[in-house]
């Protein structure tokens, strides 16, 4: 079933000025330090606050504060962002919108905390701050630091120690089934201070005792010569004989990172588990940027958006700002904005033909130039779909030279400027029909409401105004497969349409290396569901649109593929794509051993219920034909499979490997949680497999699967 409201990516790796920035602030607030801040309240009144760290320097604290629950854990944290310039926030506490910024951060237990600066700079060096505390506690050898989180949602009441009951209630919420005699047995033991509670290191000892995983210590005990604790030289050796590619030099610079000295590094087996399942630390992807940026644009694929301005279905939900924000910090590089006439001569979004809600064009352009280059400085394309009179068109036209002027690739330039992502860089592409071109692309708002079978016409300007000139991706409609177009025209195909072109898919993918095609979803699409994006990726299909509001499995699959490449929103096209005839795709096998997993949570997170009884589902490319593990009963905590698979790609730079871990039921199995990984960038050997949650896509932090992967290209 189609989800709403996808979560954006917590803050990938920060560049080495905002760390040494980051370490600084850390290192005040050790000492006692505060921050002067701003707090925004639930009724929006500001009050002045000081931040500081908590006495066990593991949240942010406010003060001075009469309420309890002014505590934020590092380890909670879910989201950390700036609040968007055009937000009512601002307006309501009267803030100078150019020299203020607020930050927003919210927990994964429902806390809120919306913190204001009237110093931009500043602000700025907090949001590093906090992003880069939040990596650390997320990528640490110590097993301590990790279990801290758990004692954290056992020790409610922050006095120090949890009692038999709380102790009952954490184990049931990460799913580890045991008897209550157990339990008790248990908890009685590692009360070495016999006062009927555990401290932390008790409760360390229990985590430990509980986790223990019998089936990893061949593993362990291979690579540590005293079979009791691992060097910092062996734990390099295990590393770079499990991955051939790295060398010892990237190895030490990665540990480096993590603030890990080899020479202090002496890992226990409870902590060699604890690296192996940390996807931060043993990451199954290489992520970083690889691919050649100077190619023409039409060699790549391009991470886009369908009517990014709506929260939810096509005919009723509201449009907001804020899902432009969302697209473009999870990467997205191509946004749909669809103008029309407002009141005032100012230009308003929303899909026209249908009830959804209407925001201004102004806001719009505002949020695209806070976000456009905040993940990614490759070009951010904004694909319109004016519906406006000749009027409000010269107002939009004033909007956009007024917010980006020189960064507009203006229709002027076309043909004398290198269409490259890295010529480009920072630049905005406005997609529309360029002045003189007499073929107009197709109205997507036209062509779904006549899909939905709504009367009432709207004529749109068929002249050309100012905005004609801003337009530096001219939209086409070829009679030639390409022949006629150049590579900086794009046509817009609907999923209906391609499908037929797959009847002259030879054709189609030569004639997408001479311009560019979009794909978007069919107007039946009312839910905002999303299709299969392989569909278009196959063909060469370089701005495959998606409902970026609805995290189904389309939307599993983009988010997968666009992961590579540094998440820079830009990847290139494998070789096949971008010369037919001269190159085929490289086909081959991948055989993944699933050894276990860690923390699967259940459905949804929710705290009630039954414990899981988890299964994995692989697959290339989300097939229906998948191969799947055997049911563990009643343990999501670490449950264990070890079983092999043999799957076979057609195309070693284009398909992914999917995971789907399911909650075996008797009447319908759930879906918990899942992965996308390009099996381009797999890497080989024992690594761990970050999950997603299967309702809304949110990073599941400490959830993994441990596999161990081997990959074979055809000769």
């Amino acid at each position: 079933m189609a989800k709403v409201n996808c979560y954006v990516d917590i803050h990938p790796l920060l560049p080495e000025d905002k760390i040494a920035t980051a370490v600084s602030i850390y290192k005040r607030l050790k000492t006692g330090e505060r921050i002067k801040i701003g707090k925004i309240d639930s009724s929006n009144k500001l009050s002045e606050k000081e931040l500081f760290l908590s006495s066990d320097g593991r949240g942010l604290e406010y003060g001075p504060s009469k309420k309890s629950g002014n505590i934020f854990l590092f380890t909670d944290m879910s989201q950390v962002y700036t609040e968007d310039k055009s937000s009512k926030l601002y307006s309501k506490i009267k803030a100078d919108l150019d020299n203020s910024i607020i930050i927003v951060i919210k927990t994964r237990s429902g806390q809120v905390l919306n913190v204001f600066f009237d110093n931009i700079p500043e602000g700025e060096r907090f949001l590093a701050f906090v992003a880069y505390t939040l990596q650390k506690e997320n990528s640490t050898l110590s097993l301590k630091s990790r279990v801290q989180s758990f004692w954290d949602k056992a020790n409610l009441d922050r006095n120090d120690n949890i009692s038999l009951q709380e102790a009952k209630e954490v184990l049931h919420l990460f799913n580890i089934n045991m008897s209550e005699s157990k339990l008790e047995e248990l908890f009685h033991k590692h009360d070495s201070s016999k006062d009927g509670v555990l401290q932390f290191d008790e409760f360390y000892n229990l985590y430990v005792t509980l986790t223990h995983r019998p089936e990893l210590e061949p593993l362990f005990k291979e690579y540590a010569a005293d079979g009791t604790v691992m060097t910092g030289e062996e734990l390099v050796k295990f590393i770079m004989e499990n991955d051939p590619v790295l060398t010892r030099d990237m190895v030490e610079k990665r540990l480096e990172y993590y603030d890990v000295t080899l020479s202090d590094v002496k890992l226990k087996f409870s902590e060699f588990c604890n690296f192996l399942l940390n996807p931060e630390m043993n990451s199954c992807m290489r992520s970083t940027a690889e691919d050649d940026m100077t190619h023409k644009l039409t060699d790549y694929f391009i991470n886009s958006s369908h009517n990014t301005y709506l929260s939810g279905d096509q005919l009723k939900s509201s449009s907001t700002v804020n899902m432009y924000k969302q697209a473009l910090l999870s990467g997205c590089r191509c946004v749909e904005i669809d103008c029309w006439d407002g009141p005032r001569k100012e230009p308003v979004v929303y899909h026209g033909y249908t009830r959804t809600s209407k925001i201004l064009f102004k806001d719009v352009i505002a949020t695209v130039k806070e976000h456009a280059f905040t993940v990614s400085p490759y070009p951010v394309i904004l694909s319109l779909e004016v519906h406006t009179s000749d009027e409000q068109s010269e107002v939009m036209a004033e909007y956009l030279i007024k917010a980006f002027g020189d960064q507009l690739v203006q229709s002027d330039e076309a043909l004398t400027t290198a269409y490259t992502p890295e010529n480009l860089k920072n630049r905005i592409i406005v997609k529309y029909k360029m002045r003189g071109e007499t073929i107009e692309d197709v109205d997507e708002d036209q062509e779904e409401a006549e899909e939905n079978e709504k009367k009432g016409k709207e004529k749109k300007s068929t002249s050309f105004t100012t905005l004609n000139d801003l337009v530096g991706m001219g939209a086409f409609k070829t009679k030639d497969w390409g022949n006629d177009a150049k590579y900086y025209n794009v046509q817009s195909f609907s999923e209906n349409a391609v499908e037929k072109l797959m009847e002259n898919s030879d054709k189609f993918i030569e004639q997408n290396t001479k311009m560019l095609a979009r794909m978007y979803p069919k107007g039946t699409r009312v839910s905002s569901s999303n299709y299969s994006p392989m569909t278009g990726w196959a063909l060469g299909m370089q701005i495959v649109a998606l409902n970026f509001q609805t995290w189904d499995e389309g939307m599993v699959a983009n988010s997968g593929m666009f992961s590579q490449n540094g998440r820079c929103g830009y990847l290139l096209k494998p070789p096949y794509l971008r010369e037919p005839g001269s190159a085929k795709p490289i086909g081959g096998k991948l055989t993944v051993r699933v050894v276990c997993g860690t923390q699967i949570p259940k459905p949804e997170m929710k705290k009630k219920g039954d414990i899981v009884d988890p299964y994995v589902k692989l697959s290339i490319n989300g097939a229906h034909h998948s191969s799947k593990t055997k049911v563990v009963q009643d343990n999501g905590m670490t449950p264990y499979w070890d079983e092999t698979f043999t799957l076979p790609f057609e195309s070693f730079e284009l398909d992914y490997l999917e995971f789907r871990v399911l909650d075996s039921d008797f009447n319908a199995d759930d879906h918990v949680c899942s992965a996308v990984i390009p099996v381009k960038v797999l890497r080989p050997g024992y690594k761990a497999v970050p999950m997603k949650l299967a309702n809304s896509g949110m990073e599941l932090l400490g959830t993994s699967l441990l596999c161990h992967f081997t990959i074979e290209k055809d000769a």
